[in-house]
């Protein structure tokens, strides 16, 4: 996907570990899909500190939400 991962961090690893990090810390929705190899998760996008303290949940499919997470970012990097 060509993503400069200097900015960005991604959660990785193995499916029982991701699912119940996402449960218990993020307080997300994550689970398989009943039909297919697939799987659910939130359309949630969650800012997290340099310390790892979670700032905001936004939604990702709302662009209000989106504009807010924007000026979040700008704020924490001031």
């Amino acid at each position: 996907m060509h993503i400069d991962d200097n900015r960005w961090q991604f959660i990785y690893g193995d499916k029982s570990s991701t699912y119940l990090l996402a449960r218990n810390q993020f307080n997300l929705v994550a689970a398989d899909a009943s039909d297919n190899n697939d799987f659910i998760h939130s359309d949630k996008l969650i800012l997290i500190d340099r310390t790892g303290n979670i700032r905001g949940y936004y939604g990702g499919l709302d662009q209000s939400a989106i504009d807010q997470l924007i000026i979040d970012i700008k704020k924490l990097k001031s």
